[in-house]
């Protein structure tokens, strides 16, 4: 009995460990916003590493961290806006994967996304597949230390059904 306790207490701090448990798959269940737990199925305010569909039009009330893991979709006729023209979307890079992925097939407005300082190199990808609208709205720091939208090393493709609005400061950096 006490060898199944342990192996049990093993493989759940294996799981810990490995962040299996640590990431959810999130979808919106209704009109709302982002920091409201009425909008998820989850009942929870999605983490900055989840699998988050938005299948309704959310309102992003607050600026958000990702992680390696996280993956954003946003379904057609659906939308993401952020509520100021500032708000971010900021990334960390942790030289361990997997990719941070997200793909816009609706409508997806916010001020800024860029990098948080991670004091190194990733091997992290990030990948930015663009079908419906991406508007990018702050445009306060174009002085190469900062851009309102930065992947570094990451992909960004706007494909034909794609529309980008943006001012000077988007930037892919090493990435194509």
């Amino acid at each position: 009995m006490k060898k199944i306790a342990f192996i049990s207490l093993l493989l759940v701090w294996a799981m810990l460990c490995s962040g299996g448990l640590n990431a959810a798959t999130v979808t919106s269940v209704s009109n709302g916003n982002w920091s409201s737990t009425s909008t998820w199925d989850c009942a929870c305010v999605p983490a900055g590493n989840d699998q988050i569909t938005i299948a309704h039009d959310v309102v992003l009330d607050l600026d958000i961290l990702i992680t390696a893991g996280f993956s954003l979709t946003i379904n057609s006729g659906k939308s993401l806006i952020g509520n100021t023209s500032t708000r971010r979307i900021g990334f960390t890079l942790s030289n361990a994967g997997p990719a941070i992925t997200i793909t816009n097939n609706g409508t997806f407005t916010i001020g800024i996304i860029n990098r948080e300082n991670s004091g190194g190199d990733s091997n992290d990808d990030y990948v930015f597949d663009n079908y419906g609208t991406f508007n990018i709205l702050d445009n306060s720091d174009c002085n190469g230390t900062s851009s309102s939208f930065s992947l570094g090393t990451g992909t960004f493709t706007n494909y034909s059904t794609g529309i980008v609005n943006s001012g000077p400061c988007f930037y892919v950096g090493g990435g194509q």
